[in-house]
């Protein structure tokens, strides 16, 4: 059987490059079931001018973030 580790939130970004309320709702809630479970939470971030989106998921609490360009 395969081991799976970490949780991964694809962050849908709004008009303004800020991740939309319902992405920060899901990273919310991953953090939480990760930490039960002793894993880390990573952000994964698609598109151009990514720097407030990553800033926002970090101060959120994800533990690292994705940037797809």
């Amino acid at each position: 059987m395969t081991e799976y580790n970490n949780m991964w939130v694809i962050t849908e970004l709004k008009e303004d490059g800020t991740p939309a309320n319902v992405s920060l709702e899901l990273l919310t809630t991953a953090l939480s079931l990760a930490a039960k479970v002793g894993e880390k939470v990573y952000s994964v971030l698609i598109g151009s001018d990514l720097d407030k989106a990553q800033e926002v998921c970090k101060n959120y609490g994800a533990d690292g973030v994705v940037l797809v360009r």
